[in-house]
C-alpha cells in the first residue's frame, strides 16, 4: 500500500513520469524483448559448460553477473536489428496507422441564456 501512495504522489507531481520518460530508456525499452528472450538460454549455455563448482566469492559472483550481462545485451542488439526491427517496420508498411480526423470545436452559440 505505502509503494501505491508513493507512486500516485510521485506520478501526480511528475517526478516519476519525468523519470520514466527520460531518452535514456528508449533503447533499453526497445531491447527488452530480445533481453527477455534471450538471458535465460545464455545462463543455461554458460552453466553448462562448467565442469567443476564455482567459488562463491563476491568479485567471482559480479564478474560473472557482468560477463553475462554483457554478452545478453550484445546478442539482444543483433537479435533486435536482424529479426525485430525489420518485422516491425514490415508491420508500418502493412497496417499503416490512420490518421484521426480532427476535432473542429464549434463556438457555442447562446451559451450565456438568461
Amino acid at each position: 500500500m505505502p509503494i501505491f501512495i508513493t507512486n500516485r504522489k510521485c506520478m501526480r507531481h511528475g517526478i516519476l513520469n519525468r523519470f520514466l520518460s527520460w531518452q535514456l530508456f528508449t533503447p533499453l525499452s526497445r531491447l527488452c524483448y530480445s533481453i527477455y528472450l534471450l538471458h535465460f538460454p545464455i545462463l543455461w549455455i554458460r552453466i553448462s559448460w562448467r565442469r567443476s563448482l564455482v567459488p562463491f566469492h563476491h568479485y567471482d559472483i559480479i564478474t560473472e553477473f557482468f560477463g553475462v550481462l554483457m554478452i545478453t545485451l550484445m546478442l539482444s542488439v543483433f537479435f533486435h536489428l536482424a529479426f525485430e526491427a525489420p518485422f516491425l517496420k514490415l508491420e508500418q508498411i502493412w497496417f499503416p496507422e490512420k490518421s484521426k480526423p480532427t476535432e473542429v470545436k464549434k463556438p457555442l452559440e447562446n451559451a450565456h441564456t438568461t
